[in-house]
């Protein structure tokens, strides 16, 4: 994140944000100081067509210590999230990350951080001319993993990102 897009989004009222790594602790914290944090936590999937977790995520054996550290710059940790990549054709990507995620959960409340959000960020295939992908199969799965390891008793908000499950179809833009 650039450092004038966390003061511009402070600024406006955001006081929320999701961070990787240290340096997105320190930034986050000198520039919107004590807003709830999500830590982005790395999971691999193969059956994503984009593959994100090139891109985004830390490590899980690092993330009870940058929620720490993200605790005590004043930052106020919440959650956690993953992405499972892009147009993917599984849950398995999804299924991993709800597994990982819950383990994380059990270890910051040994830490005694109280996370109360799993944002399971996007991913949901959409069906395209060419390609035969269903969703409702993966999403059922995703349901049933969520039902085992973070049924509504434990009051986890449960959160999902799923923008081109939504709008996919709704248009194709070509560009050179």
């Amino acid at each position: 994140k650039m450092t004038e897009d966390i003061i511009r989004a402070y600024n406006v009222g955001v006081d929320a944000f999701m961070f990787d790594n240290d340096l997105e602790i320190k930034k986050l914290a000198r520039h919107a100081p004590e807003a709830d944090v999500i830590l982005r936590v790395y999971v691999s999937n193969d059956d994503a067509y984009y593959k994100l977790s090139t891109k985004f995520g830390a490590k899980p054996d690092q993330a009870i210590r940058l929620l720490n550290k993200a605790k005590k710059a004043g930052l106020n940790p919440i959650g956690l999230t993953f992405s499972s990549g892009s147009q993917t054709t599984s849950a398995k990507g999804f299924v991993e990350g709800i597994q990982v995620c819950k383990k994380l959960f059990k270890e910051a409340k040994k830490e005694g951080l109280s996370l109360k959000v799993l944002d399971m960020g996007g991913g949901y295939p959409v069906r395209y001319n060419h390609s035969v992908v269903d969703a409702k199969p993966i999403m059922h799965e995703i349901r049933k993993c969520l039902d085992e390891h973070f049924p509504e008793s434990l009051g986890v908000e449960i959160w999902a990102e799923p923008g081109r499950y939504i709008c996919g179809n709704a248009a194709v833009l070509l560009t050179t």
